[in-house]
């Protein structure tokens, strides 16, 4: 398996989960970046973000904002973390990256089941989503273990 690089990202006042997550990172042999996340609690980020909120993920934003001010907080720095992360990982050109999030569990043979993942995707991929959650359907099956994503919350023009 070939990474050109794998990023983490964490808030700065989750120290716990920066600690977990490393130890993990380290148990696998991985060089990882830290990259620090979004805090959508914080007042200055509407602001300094508002490119991005005004695009892709803008009216869900606003509806999730007035049903649950916590929820969105959360939401939002969920979204500005990946966007920005993704658009740095855009500058780089080209590679191939793993990005996880610091509350992830890497179990026994994942990078075994990672390499047998990446054997079956397309030619033409641009993105892989990895994750434990989600409704997989037969006929989204596209090789072994690999499913086609159909919806999500996505990013555009990044």
């Amino acid at each position: 398996m070939f990474i050109d690089n794998v990023f983490y990202i964490n808030l700065a006042r989750r120290l716990d989960r920066r600690t977990i997550v490393e130890n993990q990172l380290h148990e696998f042999a991985m060089n990882y970046v830290r990259w620090e996340g979004v805090d959508g609690a914080r007042a200055e980020v509407s602001n300094k973000f508002h490119k991005y909120t005004e695009r892709g993920a803008f009216d869900y934003l606003r509806k999730l904002k007035q049903q649950n001010t916590r929820q969105y907080h959360g939401v939002l720095g969920f979204y500005l973390s990946h966007v920005t992360l993704l658009e740095y990982i855009n500058s780089l050109k080209c590679g191939v990256y793993l990005v996880f999030e610091d509350d992830m569990q890497l179990s026994r043979g994942f990078l075994d089941r990672l390499d047998g993942v990446l054997e079956n995707v397309p030619d033409d991929w641009d993105l892989i989503r990895i994750d434990c959650t989600g409704k997989r359907q037969m006929h989204d099956l596209i090789a072994p273990n690999v499913f086609a994503l159909r919806t999500s919350y996505s990013t555009r023009d990044v």
